[in-house]
């Protein structure tokens, strides 16, 4: 299954909404052609001077269609953005949720301002899927539908041309913009993705970068990806000037075109002469659905690399396997470490090589050695972070592997080297821990962790 189509599935528990969009937009776009060949045909009309009785219609399809067409705009947005917004968190929720247990194994080589712009920038891509690049062909299709129904009726070539022109602007031109936009979306993702990723860089080791010097060499890194970043956006915005000129060009030509044709109609007197000022400004209003479509040819190639990079990571196989069946985890007796051996990945070097020692109720054990002896492996496997090469670990005789990892870790209490805080306040970060933790209980744990 392709990006896209993976994509679309997400907006398949939403089609209801999506669909109701797609209505409002068509009808937002049917007012205003709606709006501007009724107020053509009335100003044409009363040129003539004629009684004011054969005016009225269009007078009352003036009213209704200029008030329509605001209340249908703002209806389309409010649904629009509703689905979008509902995805977004659906995609985000989704997101954490599949990466979650890749931690820390599955995600060590994977920089971490790297995944933050997967997290938050490259979902945030994803809005103009959902909002810019799925429902502008329809509308537009929908759209050419109408006008052939309003067009054709009073002259067919006419109305043929118009089709014709609105096809070279509605589908030409979007392809030739995203052939010659190719390789771009694509660029500006990933050097997006590297400056951010310089930047926390930048921010989290400001003190080693200062202390060893390596704060000018960190600054021209953003400096020139800033550049490049600059670069590619003014090449993708002279790329964008270029496609709505032709766009331009086709909207006009297809008005030429339309009176072309429907000239000597009114000459020979089949087709009325005011309604060449109703066909015109009709045309010009119709074109309204090429924009959109402008768009979601640049932002498809956009939205395609965000999926990619997203499904990169959650399609990865999770470094620690759960059971089927898990066991239920026992009351606690001992822990057993038995000739445990780990190497990491890409390393010959083992970790750990033949390790063992066992933990009883009430004792106390201590692992000392230099850095990078083992001691956080120990505290990985213990975790069930990563799955051993060699050896086993046993809770009450029985295999570590047994057990849900979640309920094991529940059971286990770590203070790392960097303790992580929220942006959230104390309690929202204490409760993480305890749900259920009391006033007294939080505050304890304040003044033991000295916040």
């Amino acid at each position: 299954m392709n990006t896209l189509s993976r994509l679309v599935k997400f907006a398949f528990p939403l089609w209801q909404w999506i669909l109701l969009a797609l209505v409002l937009g068509f009808v937002t776009v049917g007012s205003g052609v709606g709006l501007m060949m009724t107020s053509a045909y009335l100003i044409a009309t009363a040129a003539l001077h004629p009684s004011i009785a054969v005016l009225q219609v269009a007078i009352v399809g003036v009213r209704f269609f200029g008030l329509s067409r605001g209340v249908f705009r703002y209806a389309e947005r409010l649904v629009s953005h509703q689905v979008t917004f509902r995805l977004l968190a659906e995609l985000r929720v989704w997101f954490y949720t599949q990466i979650e247990p890749l931690a820390p194994a599955g995600l060590e080589s994977e920089h971490s301002g790297d995944l933050l712009n997967r997290a938050v920038a490259d979902i945030e891509t994803l809005e103009n899927f959902y909002g810019r690049v799925l429902a502008p062909p329809l509308v537009a299709m929908l759209t050419a539908g109408l006008m052939l129904l309003l067009l054709g009726p009073l002259s067919l070539p006419v109305a043929l041309s118009f089709l014709g022109w609105l096809a070279v602007a509605g589908i030409v031109v979007p392809l030739l913009a995203v052939w010659k936009n190719r390789g771009f979306n694509r660029t500006l993702i990933q050097v997006r993705s590297d400056l951010q990723a310089y930047q926390i860089d930048g921010i989290q080791g400001m003190s080693d970068l200062l202390i060893f010097g390596g704060a000018d060499a960190i600054y021209n890194k953003i400096n020139d990806k800033q550049t490049e970043l600059h670069l590619v956006q003014q090449k993708l915005s002279n790329l964008q000037g270029w496609q709505q000129g032709l766009t331009s060009l086709c909207q006009y030509a297809a008005v030429i075109s339309a009176l072309w044709f429907a000239i000597p109609a009114v000459e020979t007197g089949v087709l009325n002469g005011v309604y060449l000022t109703v066909i015109a400004f009709g045309i010009l209003a119709a074109f309204e659905v090429i924009p959109p479509l402008e768009q979601a040819a640049g932002n498809l190639e956009a939205s395609k690399t965000a999926g990619e990079r997203l499904f990169e990571l959650t399609d990865r196989v999770i470094p620690v396997q759960e059971p089927a069946s898990p066991e239920a985890l026992p009351e606690f007796s001992d822990l057993r470490v038995q000739s445990i051996s780990f190497t990491y990945p890409g390393t010959n070097h083992p970790a750990l090589n033949d390790l063992s020692f066992q933990l009883n109720p009430g004792k106390n054990i201590a692992l000392v050695g230099a850095s990078g002896s083992g001691k956080t492996t120990v505290l990985q496997l213990l975790l069930r972070f990563r799955e051993w090469d060699a050896g086993d670990i046993s809770l009450n005789e029985k295999s570590y592997r047994e057990f849900d990892s979640n309920a094991i870790r529940s059971q286990i209490a770590v203070l790392s080297q960097n303790s992580h805080l929220f942006n959230g306040t104390l309690r929202e970060n204490l409760v993480i821990a305890n749900h259920g933790a009391t006033e007294r209980e939080l505050e304890t744990a304040l003044k033991r962790s000295q916040l």
